[in-house]
């Protein structure tokens, strides 16, 4: 079904684009592309550390027509757009059928691993990622494709990001600063997130965006070998200013805020999610976890 949408597509494209006899229009003659643009490519290689989404033939299309005076006009049947907020890259492929998104998902499964933690299948909502190298100062990435079904733009919509999680013997500082992550750059604001957890041992650190505000989010796995390590970094909390708020906490999480202002975004809620209870792993070590972001 899909191969005769394709072929019939291309027919009204190609005849809609023909040469009108006599009436002084200007014909077109045709390229019909089997891969991005250059400049599709550069935007996503510039956002997704060298990676693009790759191209399936047989549901995308593009074409560049040049006219007589050598203009270029190019059109294709996606759009590929970035979101400065959350750093993804998200290619939309207006369809009726929910059945383009297993096309997609089969072209390009051999290539990815399925992350089952994060798929829904039922839903047609597929998360696939391909491991990148790990540099030199601990950094190891992920290129995450997830597939699904927009119900609001209506069609097969892939969104694309870089998952990375930074390992550290000490907590970040410097370049490494959470307010650099959250794309929080007053130096009154830093002080905030400036702390010292007990007896630490090593800290993982990833980024990505909250549920609740689709603003920056980093969430932060602190290994110790002190079991009093969680208790005292909730004091430290407690004595820059954070407040809990029983309203925001969840099951297993405690929510901690502090109301600041910044020059350029105004008022600010700058919120830490904590665990309740520290992990007990082998050998006398413990683990805790912690998010920290902020609303406006």
């Amino acid at each position: 079904m899909k191969q005769i949408k394709t072929i019939l597509l291309l027919s009204i494209l190609s005849l809609s684009l023909l040469a009108c006899d006599g009436s002084g229009e200007t014909s077109t003659s045709n390229n019909y592309l089997n891969n991005y643009t250059d400049d599709e490519i550069q935007l996503m290689e510039s956002h997704l550390n060298g990676n693009i989404i790759p191209y399936c033939e047989e549901l995308f299309y593009g074409q560049i027509s040049v006219d007589s005076s050598s203009s270029q006009i190019y059109s294709s049947n996606y759009s590929i757009a970035y979101n400065s907020i959350t750093n993804i890259v998200t290619l939309l492929y207006p369809s009726d059928y929910v059945e383009d998104v297993e096309t997609y998902y089969n072209f390009v499964k051999d290539d990815y691993t399925l992350d089952d933690q994060l798929t829904n299948q039922e839903e047609h909502d597929y998360y696939l990622f391909k491991d990148l190298s790990i540099d030199g100062s601990g950094v190891s990435s992920q290129f995450y494709l997830n597939v699904y079904y927009d119900d609001i733009s209506l069609g097969l919509t892939i969104d694309a990001y870089i998952d990375s999680t930074y390992t550290f013997t000490s907590w970040p500082s410097g370049d490494n600063n959470i307010t650099n992550y959250l794309g929080l750059f007053s130096e009154d604001i830093q002080t905030y997130f400036e702390f010292a957890p007990q007896d630490l041992i090593s800290i993982s650190m990833t980024t990505s965006n909250s549920f609740v505000s689709y603003l920056p989010m980093v969430n932060l796995t602190l290994i110790v070998n002190n079991s009093s390590s969680l208790q005292d970094f909730v004091t430290q909390l407690l004595d820059k200013g954070y407040l809990l708020d029983d309203i925001n906490s969840t099951e297993t999480q405690n929510n901690y805020y502090v109301i600041v202002k910044d020059e350029s975004l105004g008022t600010l809620s700058l919120e830490c999610y904590i665990d309740k209870q520290i992990t007990s792993l082998d050998n006398n070590i413990f683990q805790y976890n912690m998010s920290f972001t902020y609303n406006i």
